[in-house]
């Protein structure tokens, strides 16, 4: 397909119909949505139409294969038995499913999420620790 062919067409709603289980989700399907999605994304760039990117961007977002997806790699990963800033961690597919809920919920109520203030540790620790090594320079 050519670029802008790309960029007109219109489906990109692979999965017909949402999962009820985190079982039922086909994976290869969710992923070559996604796929689409993120290539009208740069093809959009390399034609310089923003109105375009935030259009896909926005789909990509709010598509329940980016967030099924994004949940998948948060638990896949090698963090992903240990609690996040929050202090939860999801064990089992009912919590996967539900991730995947809450997170389109807070993407429909962004203007409500207040992001929480980054702790800094260690930072002074490194800094002593430079100092010394000047110091002995």
């Amino acid at each position: 397909m050519k670029d802008k062919e790309i960029l007109n067409s219109k489906n990109t709603d692979i999965l017909k119909q949402i999962p009820k289980s985190w079982h039922d989700i086909d994976w290869k399907k969710a992923g070559k949505e996604v796929a689409i999605l993120q290539e009208k994304i740069v093809i959009a760039g390399q034609y310089k139409k923003h109105k375009e990117i935030y259009k896909w961007q926005w789909a990509l977002i709010n598509s329940f294969s980016g967030r099924a997806l994004a949940v998948r790699k948060t638990i896949n990963n090698s963090g992903g038995k240990t609690p996040g800033v929050d202090g939860i961690v999801w064990k089992g597919p009912k919590e996967y499913m539900k991730a995947i809920y809450d997170l389109g919920d807070l993407i429909r109520n962004s203007k409500e999420y207040k992001a929480e203030v980054l702790k800094r540790v260690g930072f002074i620790y490194l800094k002593v620790i430079i100092r010394q090594e000047i110091k002995d320079l």
